[in-house]
């Protein structure tokens, strides 16, 4: 268990990890909750969903995988034993 201050000292971390993202939605993931509120309110207007593969499928082929593009190379990359770097978005030599 943490104390107030490590709670606070995670969540100033956090907080500030988001702030720097294009889009903080890119934070959430929440998947297993929202695919199965998704899923529940379906099939409540009457979709006939059989499993949650097929489900989580279908639902896939309609999302942007675009901010996921670095990931696939992060991996790729890890697969054929190559390092990887990774690339530095929105570069402001300012800071410099």
């Amino acid at each position: 268990m943490i104390n107030e201050g490590e709670y606070n000292e995670i969540h100033s971390n956090v907080s500030k990890n988001i702030e720097v993202l294009g889009d903080p939605l890119y934070a959430i993931s929440g998947k297993d909750y929202l695919l199965n509120a998704l899923r529940d309110h379906l099939y409540r207007k009457g979709a006939n969903l059989r499993n949650d593969d097929g489900f989580k499928f279908r639902l896939a082929q309609h999302c942007n995988i675009e901010p996921l593009s670095e990931l696939k190379d992060a991996i790729k990359s890890t697969v054929l034993g190559e390092k990887y770097i990774q690339k530095v978005v929105d570069f402001n030599p300012s800071f410099l």
